[in-house]
């Protein structure tokens, strides 16, 4: 467990070193502050389930606490996982999350994640940037860790699309695997506070291997943004793993301080 727990902070530790000197800061623009959906255009919603560690190109300073709830239906039982997370802005375009994440009422893992932003277009429609993600269970000798590319494109007033794709490390009882995941969406501006989206998440767990899985999730959503420090985000749809399908209904609540 100890050898564990040291792997899991060195690579928190080479990620911070290595990306850190990657992002590259977005100038100052005080007239493009758009509320919970984003500080710094293009204004692209994050997804519901998904989420970016504030919105890409977002300022020094800048500070939210969110909760995610999943619930998982299937049989004549269901699963559910949430997790309070905090995320802030250390300086413009370099995030930081802390979640704590539980199934049912057991906290199970504690996960920390970066994210840096590395440019957008003079246009101001586009924006890129990556994130990481580590997760460690408390339990069990268990980490996950996500190296991810972030793009994000404003097409015109009424619709945008964000897409994170990469790579995932497991390490499970001194075993490793690696997967490939991808999350795409796109959504419908029906005004300044209402957007429509459709979420799509595709996993490709133990590449390479006999016993590797595709696990799909499709999530329809609706985020409403209830003032100027709150927002609220509700979706449903399913997703499919270990060959069978399963209706899921997902909740988050943000609260920008």
């Amino acid at each position: 467990m100890q050898r564990h727990i040291k792997i899991f902070i060195v690579l928190i530790l080479l990620f911070i070193l290595d990306l850190n000197t990657k992002a590259m800061l977005i100038p100052s623009a005080l007239e493009e502050n758009t509320g919970v959906s984003g500080t710094v255009f293009p204004n692209v919603p994050e997804p519901l389930h998904i989420d970016l560690v504030r919105p890409l190109g977002a300022k020094k300073g800048e500070l939210e606490i969110n909760t995610l709830g999943v619930i998982r239906l299937g049989d004549s039982n269901f699963s559910s996982s949430w997790g309070p997370e905090i995320e802030y802005v250390i300086k413009d375009g370099l995030a930081i999350e802390f979640e704590l994440p539980f199934e049912n009422e057991n906290l199970e893992e504690l996960k920390l994640a970066f994210q840096g932003t590395i440019s957008r277009s003079n246009d101001k429609k586009f924006i890129h940037g990556w994130q990481s993600i580590h997760k460690m269970k408390l339990n069990e000798i268990y980490s996950q860790h996500d190296l991810m590319y972030i793009h994000a494109y404003r097409i015109n007033k009424k619709w945008s699309t964000i897409s994170l794709s990469g790579f995932r490390q497991n390490l499970f009882n001194n075993e490793y695997s690696t997967g490939l995941i991808n999350n795409t969406s796109f959504f419908r501006h029906i005004n300044s506070k209402t957007k429509l989206g459709l979420e799509t998440n595709w996993r490709l767990d133990k590449l390479a291997q006999k016993d590797s899985e595709n696990i799909i999730a499709v999530i329809p959503q609706i985020h409403r943004e209830l003032g100027e420090k709150y927002s609220l985000q509700l979706g449903t749809g399913f997703s499919r793993y270990e060959e069978r399908f399963r209706p899921l209904l997902a909740m988050r609540l943000i609260w920008e301080l």
